[in-house]
């Protein structure tokens, strides 16, 4: 019932607000050089070894191809939580990133990412 009470409008403001506040601190370059790496290590598995000017051009065009399309997608968060969660949840969720635990949580993000990713291609 309390979800039948909100619009979707207060939950969709609610929502870009905390998508706003969590991209304001998020390395989105630590994010793309998570999604090349595997492929580094892949060419290294293969014998090959790649120059610091080779890798340096690899990381240059995965941020030249990926950072902007993947903020687009980061902001079409809002519209999923607002089809999906209440106002009390994307609410807390907003405020728990304003603060300083939520910050830090939000800077590690890349990390988790990261240690994540051998899995993921396993």
């Amino acid at each position: 019932l309390p979800a039948l009470a909100e619009t979707r409008e207060e939950r969709l403001a609610v929502a870009k607000d905390y998508v706003e506040l969590a991209l304001s601190g998020f390395d989105m370059a630590a994010v793309i050089e998570t999604m090349y790496q595997p492929i580094l290590q892949q060419v290294a598995a293969g014998g090959q070894s790649l120059s610091e000017d080779q890798v340096g051009q690899i990381r240059q065009l995965y941020l030249d191809t990926f950072t902007e399309p993947m903020f687009t997608l980061m902001r079409q968060q809002s519209d999923i939580m607002a089809d999906i969660m209440t106002l009390a949840e994307i609410t807390a969720l907003r405020d728990f990133y304003a603060t300083p635990e939520g910050k830090s949580v939000m800077a590690k993000l890349p990390q988790l990412t990261a240690a994540q990713q051998p899995g993921i291609i396993e």
